[in-house]
């Protein structure tokens, strides 16, 4: 059994580069004899990693080449089955990154991405290997910038020599020019020496969702033969060869974007339009600021969270009221607003809503991320639509498209707090709305772990925000059962006085937030500045750890 650790993920990224095996009887390491550090690097995480402690050095007569050879059958054939395709041959041009370094944590992957740079600086033969260091890259808060040099320009270009050797091309060549960081949690960007110039955060910027990048060229060519649109429609969204890629934000083309040249549902679908029976709120609404479009009086108003992380999958949520688990009985609680006459024989329905603050949605206000503009739907309508600052257009925000397209106000809908009454006798304090008093209600939260680290001062993937978080959650019923009704008694006894306090403002709605706008997501905090947290509990802080 190997442990998964940061040593084996360099050793990996030394083979992708440097590695080489028959899949018989030994593995081998290829360094020049000036990369004495890496050859002393290898022959150590193989010890430690593999428990392989004897090797051989054979120093090549015709060049300065360095081979480091490790005889061991059983791991020259986990090499061989981990780092090549199936059934293709042992050779550069068809390695790959084993599954299991992208299952891993991202230290992992940062050693592997490590160990592989220094051995192929950036270059190799396999275009799956490419598009996957690509993804790591990303994973890691790196944008890399990809130069393809195919095999028959290379030839074009004539002969290339070495000495009294041609230098030949069999197959296309693939090389980061450039490594753009944004992040450098495991200390990558003093190894690469390419990524030193003031300008590479030009090449685009990350978000905790998407890679925004420029299009740089747009090229021409002749051809002849059928072409294929596997556009999605509308939302312009496409699956290239290693991502699914989009050429534009969401606030401008989804439905009710403000460039999506539709404003309602009826002229974007027509007659299929009363097949249309909900609506997601995403991240930047929520069900009160849908009520506002009188459209949407008659179709249900659901969230539901992104899926490209675990711990994001609770922060919208539709909690269901049926008679039995089935799919016909969700699709007649989501129909049951468009069947006004048979709601009353209905046994199944939405019973309420989980929201993620709006004003932490990245497309909330209107702004322009660039130059710093954000403005409300007041200042908008007195500013205009055009940045001040460059007098580019900017950005339009979810909630100044509700103003657009709304046709009653926020204070048309009567928005009050209510006391919802769980089966269990629990009783949550949500939203509704008494203007329309047959809407399922909502709640809105905060996500666990980021309340359990501004309540104790500590990042959120830190052991001491992960290991009290993975203790409430234990609790059952989950992180729901946490935010919503768990006494503040049973959450300090396991996290302590401070997380307690800081679940009942969210309870209580006593937040601060800072609404997102253009890409960058909102900020919600818990304490105002200069506003006193309760007292640590030093015994139950120490506790938490173990």
């Amino acid at each position: 059994i190997l442990a998964i650790t940061p040593e084996l993920g360099r050793l990996i990224g030394y083979y992708l580069a440097e590695g080489s095996t028959d899949g018989d009887n030994s593995f081998s390491f290829c360094f020049s004899d000036k990369e004495q550090r890496y050859i002393d690097d290898v022959a150590q995480l193989v010890n430690d990693a593999l428990g392989v402690t004897h090797h051989r050095i054979y120093r090549r007569k015709e060049s300065n080449g360095v081979e480091i050879v490790f005889y061991s059958k059983l791991h020259a054939q986990w090499f061989a089955q981990q780092c090549y395709g199936v059934g293709v041959r042992h050779n550069a041009g068809n390695k790959k990154v084993p599954s299991f370094i992208f299952q891993s944590e991202r230290a992992v992957q940062a050693e592997c991405l490590r160990g592989w740079y220094r051995g192929d600086h950036g270059y190799t033969t396999s275009r799956v290997l490419m598009n996957q260091i690509k993804t790591m890259c990303l994973r890691l808060g790196i944008i890399p910038s990809i130069i393809v040099d195919r095999a028959v320009d290379h030839k074009k270009r004539g002969n290339h020599m070495l000495g009294d050797r041609t230098i030949k091309a069999n197959y296309d060549l693939y090389a980061v020019s450039n490594f753009s960081f944004f992040e450098d949690t495991f200390d990558l960007k003093k190894e690469i020496r390419g990524s030193q110039t003031k300008i590479d955060r030009k090449h685009g910027w990350i978000d905790e969702v998407n890679v925004y990048l420029p299009i740089k060229d747009i090229t021409k060519s002749n051809y002849k033969g059928d072409v294929y649109n596997l556009e999605v429609e509308h939302d312009h969204s496409y699956v290239a060869e290693f991502a699914a890629v989009h050429n534009c934000w969401t606030p401008w083309f989804s439905l009710y974007g403000s460039m999506s040249g539709f404003d309602s549902i009826d002229e974007a679908f027509g007659p299929y339009a009363k097949h249309i029976y909900a609506v997601e709120t995403g991240l930047s609404s929520n069900p009160s600021m849908n009520w506002r479009i009188k459209e949407l009086d008659n179709r249900s108003i659901v969230s539901f969270s992104d899926a490209h992380s675990g711990p994001k999958l609770g922060r919208e949520a539709t909690v269901f009221d049926l008679q039995e688990l089935n799919y016909d009985s969700i699709a007649d609680a989501i129909k049951a607003p468009c069947l006004n006459s048979k709601l009353k024989t209905l046994s199944s329905k939405i019973a309420y809503t989980i929201e993620f603050y709006p004003e932490e949605g990245k497309y909330h206000y209107t702004g322009h991320r660039a130059c710093n503009v954000r403005l409300s739907p007041e200042e908008s309508r007195s500013k205009g639509t055009t940045c001040s600052v460059c007098g580019k257009p900017l950005t339009q925000g979810v909630m100044q498209r509700v103003e657009e397209l709304a046709s009653r106000s926020e204070e048309d809908l009567k928005m009050s707090d209510i006391r919802y009454k769980m089966k269990d006798g629990t009783q949550i304090q949500m939203m509704g709305s008494k203007a329309f008093p047959n809407r399922p209600p909502f709640v809105m939260l905060v996500p666990l772990q980021e309340i359990i680290a501004e309540s104790i001062g500590s990042p959120v993937a830190s052991p001491k925000v992960q290991a009290p978080y993975m203790k409430l959650t234990d609790m059952p019923g989950g992180e729901f059962h946490v935010l919503v009704s768990a006494s503040p008694k049973d959450i300090a006894t396991i996290a302590g006085d401070r997380v307690a306090a800081g679940v009942d403002k969210v309870r209580r709605g006593d937040l601060v937030i800072d609404p997102g706008y253009d890409g960058v997501f909102g900020v919600v905090r818990l304490w105002r500045e200069g506003e006193e947290k309760p007292l640590v509990d030093a015994s139950k802080e120490q506790l938490s750890m173990f």
